[in-house]
């Protein structure tokens, strides 16, 4: 009885989330699961596919200069309390995306993110850098440069890893769990790893000998 309980708070939470999103945001699609408890900052450049799930306590961050501020593409799956903020930039986001909980994305340059890539939990993407010069004015007032990031398809971002502004990631890259990547070019096909990330080696065809597939990652579960 308390498990049916606890489903239908589950569901009734995204029935209100879905009202909330279709009231304040430009676009939502069909079939979505949106946490009411999501934060919108002007949410008319927030745009939302079909079948795209975000869970409770994230932030989308939509003030930019950007004709395109936010925009979330089908299938995707961003989970709890992760924070896509443009910063006058923009964070567009291809088909069946995973980003996991607590990852932050700041975005003054401008981040795009390929099909099918999986960001990993405690993530975080800036795309900028702070300048910091001794030159007898402080750091704070010093500005940023925008620094644009461009992830490809079907990229695995391990957990705790940052990207920093510049960089550009290819198709078919898998980033170590706790790697740094500062500005660099990531060929595709190799396993990065480090502080700074390097090349490691290149990707096998048959990386694990067991071919059993445990989970699935798209699933949703309530």
């Amino acid at each position: 009885m308390r498990n049916l309980i606890n489903i239908c708070c589950i569901k009734l939470e995204y029935i209100l989330g879905n009202f909330k999103a279709k009231i304040l945001l430009q676009k939502v699609g069909k079939k979505c699961h949106l946490s009411k408890s999501i934060k919108y900052l002007n949410p008319s450049n927030i745009h939302i596919a079909d079948d795209v799930e975000v869970k409770e306590y994230s932030t989308l961050d939509a003030r930019t200069n950007s004709n395109i501020g936010i925009n979330i593409g089908k299938q995707c799956r961003i989970k709890e309390n992760v924070a896509l903020i443009c910063y006058s930039g923009f964070v567009n986001i291809q088909n069946n995306v995973l980003i996991g909980r607590n990852t932050v994305v700041l975005a003054h340059g401008g981040v795009e993110i390929g099909e099918k890539t999986l960001i990993g939990p405690n993530c975080l993407i800036v795309a900028s850098n702070h300048i910091c010069s001794l030159n007898n004015i402080d750091f704070q007032e010093q500005g940023f440069t925008k620094q644009k990031i461009k992830i490809g398809r079907n990229v695995w971002i391990g957990g705790g890893s940052k990207i920093l502004g510049g960089t550009i990631i290819n198709d078919n890259v898998v980033i170590a769990a706790g790697s740094v990547v500062p500005k660099m070019t990531l060929d595709s096909g190799f396993i990065y790893s480090g502080v700074p990330a390097e090349k490691k080696r290149t990707l096998k065809e048959k990386e694990f000998e067991s071919e059993e597939v445990y989970y699935k990652n798209w699933d949703t579960y309530i």
